[in-house]
C-alpha cells in the first residue's frame, strides 16, 4: 500500500478538515500534530476547531517542546476564556518549568 503525501497547497478549508478527522480516527497523532503545526505556521490557509489545538498543546508540553508550546499558547490566548491561562503557560516554558506545566 502506497503512502498518501497530500500536496497541501492544492486542498480546500474542508480538505484540511476532512483530513485532519481522518488522521485523528485512525490515530495518526503525528501526522495531526503536523497539520496543526502548519496551521500556526501559516503554511496552510485554516483555523481547525480548538480541541486539536488543546491537544497539540498537551503533546507539546509532554515532549517539552518549547517552541511549539509556545507558538501554540500563544495561538490560544485570543479566546479569551484561556488568555489568562496561556500567558502563565507560555512564561512557565519560557523558563522550562515542566515539572509545574505538567501539573496544571
Amino acid at each position: 500500500v502506497e503512502e498518501i503525501k497530500p500536496a497541501y497547497n492544492n486542498f480546500f478549508g474542508s480538505d484540511f478538515n476532512s483530513l485532519i478527522l481522518l488522521y485523528t480516527n485512525f490515530g495518526e497523532d503525528a501526522k495531526v500534530l503536523e497539520l496543526v503545526k502548519k496551521s500556526l505556521r501559516k503554511e496552510i490557509n485554516i483555523e481547525f476547531d480548538i480541541n486539536y489545538y488543546r491537544n497539540a498543546l498537551v503533546d507539546f508540553r509532554d515532549s517539552k517542546d518549547k517552541e511549539n508550546f509556545i507558538l501554540t499558547a500563544k495561538y490560544l490566548t485570543k479566546f479569551s476564556e484561556l488568555k489568562d491561562d496561556m500567558e502563565i503557560f507560555i512564561d512557565l516554558a519560557e523558563k522550562n518549568e515542566w515539572d509545574i506545566l505538567n501539573k496544571m
